[in-house]
């Protein structure tokens, strides 16, 4: 797309049929650059979005000169609503360089992407992203209400620490002796009380999923779909299966062969980093569910995100958490999260008043003058999934 000038510095939009292109002459000229504006998996992944075309923004750079100092992340998706459904373009991994964050590069990108005259939804932003976006007039939908499942919290002596550093009750003279000790009293504390947690777990879920019949698939069918019916973004097994044939984050044995130079800023590298998929059936032996969700590891700890799930009944909600959370106790993870809906069912753990908290999801959005978006503020149901979410 032609380039925008403003301000001494130089505006590119790249088409999603364009990133792959991009990203191979970018690396092959990237001498004097500072950092990568995309990852090669995550521009490969962009290229097999169910719901882009390949004239869709997905990704738009600034340049001062030659040097890139900036670049804004598109995800093409859909919204549907009575009326049909529409493109929306979600907002994705936003950075700029320190030395240019006061010369007005965010607004260059921001006007960029109101240019494209098309509703705009942003969430996973920091608190400083998020003030700047709400001065620029981008509205706040109603928040996505979660649940979290904190293992960690049974390392009593971090988290003491934790709470006594938050709220400033104890000296910095006194918190800098404390700190050293958090591995030793990890490894003699944390790690057996987590190790029983999880065996408690376990035996709960095995006694939930009695006579359950479920598997490991690489992909998800589409017959237990049920979409929202209600205003929503459109995510179902299209994008499901999107994100587990084309993840962004891999391991760090990955990362001899594809981690760039210069490095892009967002890491998309864990020391373990895995989706599975399930489905279950009824007991009559039809497919009644499915449910994906990520296992990620990264400096010692463990963290499980339900990404997606979808049941015939209610009921099955039940078997979504405990087949779940088998896999949070094989592999001894320290931090669970899922969409609100799951809430009922993780209150029935272990030590659930203790460990269990509810939180939300902020997301805002730059809605279009009587577009769809506009008729439908304030009434989306939002999925746990929705944006680029699921895939890191």
């Amino acid at each position: 797309m032609p380039a925008l000038a403003k301000n001494g510095i130089r505006i590119e939009v790249i088409q999603v049929g364009d990133l792959t292109r991009f990203v191979e002459e970018f690396f092959r000229n990237s001498a004097g650059q500072v950092m990568a504006p995309i990852s090669q998996q995550r521009a490969l992944g962009m290229l097999h979005n169910p719901f882009a075309d390949p004239h869709d923004p997905g990704l738009i750079v600034a340049y001062a000169s030659e040097k890139l100092v900036a670049y804004w992340g598109c995800v093409p998706g859909l919204l549907k609503t009575r009326e049909g459904c529409s493109k929306v373009v979600w907002g994705s991994a936003v950075f700029v360089h320190p030395d240019y964050r006061a010369r007005g590069v965010f607004l260059n990108l921001i006007r960029t992407v109101f240019s494209f005259e098309k509703d705009i939804v942003i969430t996973g932003m920091s608190d400083d992203v998020y003030r700047i976006n709400k001065a620029l007039g981008f509205r706040e939908l109603k928040p996505l209400e979660l649940c979290s499942l904190n293992v960690a919290k049974l390392d009593l002596f971090a988290s003491a620490l934790w709470l006594a550093r938050e709220r400033s009750k104890v000296p910095n003279a006194i918190l800098k002796i404390a700190e050293p000790l958090t591995p030793l009293t990890s490894l003699l504390v944390y790690r057996p009380l987590r190790f029983f947690y999880l065996r408690r777990l376990a035996h709960a879920a095995r006694k939930q999923l009695a006579g359950t019949a479920f598997r490991e698939v690489r992909r998800v069918q589409p017959a237990a779909e049920t979409p929202p019916a209600s205003a929503h973004f459109v995510r179902g097994v299209e994008a499901v299966n999107w994100m587990l044939e084309h993840p962004w984050v891999l391991e760090s044995k990955s990362a001899a062969s594809l981690a760039s130079d210069p490095p892009y800023y967002f890491s998309d590298f864990r020391d373990s980093f895995r989706h599975y998929a399930i489905e279950f059936d009824a007991p009559h032996g039809a497919l009644a569910g499915y449910l994906t969700f990520s296992i990620q590891a990264e400096q010692g700890k463990k963290t499980c995100k339900l990404t997606d799930f979808s049941v015939r009944s209610n009921k099955d909600f039940a078997i979504v958490f405990w087949i779940t959370a088998l896999y949070i106790a094989f592999h001894r993870v320290d931090y669970f999260e899922a969409a609100s809906a799951i809430g009922p069912f993780m209150a029935e753990t272990p030590l659930a008043s203790f460990l269990v908290r509810p939180r939300v999801r902020r997301y805002l959005c730059k809605a279009v003058k009587g577009g769809r978006l506009e008729k439908v503020f304030g009434k989306l149901e939002l999925q746990y999934g929705d944006g680029d979410c699921a895939f890191t």
